[in-house]
């Protein structure tokens, strides 16, 4: 997947950057702003906007829970460097 920045004219979006990917390539279009929605299209789009944020939510791990699981991690990186540069000495 890949992310870029672009502009709409009303008929075309067009990249800010060069993209080298074939013709005709699929791909999904995110706008920044919710202007050129209908009253009636954002009614349709809020619940399963609201539906996606529930689900994000939901996946996200609070800090307590993200230092419970790195606490059965044994050892750490800068442990490792300092042994292994205390065996070459």
């Amino acid at each position: 997947m890949l992310s870029i920045y672009g502009t709409y004219d009303g008929k075309v979006v067009r990249p800010l950057v060069k993209v080298n990917l074939p013709p005709n390539v699929r791909a999904i279009i995110t706008f920044l702003s919710d202007e050129g929605i209908s009253g009636k299209e954002k009614s349709v789009l809020k619940p399963w906007v609201s539906r996606l944020a529930q689900q994000r939510r939901a996946s996200l791990k609070t800090l307590e829970e993200v230092q419970r699981l790195l606490s059965t991690v044994k050892g750490s990186l800068a442990h490792t460097v300092i042994e292994e540069r205390e065996e070459r000495l």
